[in-house]
């Protein structure tokens, strides 16, 4: 992964003096299927759920289980 040899290399720094700059997209991961429908995974379990619901209310409320304990 070299974003992680990145960060090895300036530990400790403040690694914005160098130009780094974080950006959290939202969803981080859509998957789009071929009849054009897509799942994605977003910043909130309540966004992601509403999104896997769409699909199945079974499958959103395990990944609730499984992710918010």
């Amino acid at each position: 992964m070299r974003e992680a040899s990145v960060l090895r290399k300036y530990a400790g720094e403040k690694l914005a003096d160098h130009g780094y700059e974080l950006i959290r997209s939202n969803p981080n991961i859509v998957h789009v299927f071929p009849d054009g429908t897509s799942n994605g995974r977003f910043a909130t379990s309540d966004e992601t759920c509403e999104s896997i619901g769409k699909f199945s209310n079974r499958d959103a409320q395990t990944w609730r289980t499984i992710f918010d304990g």
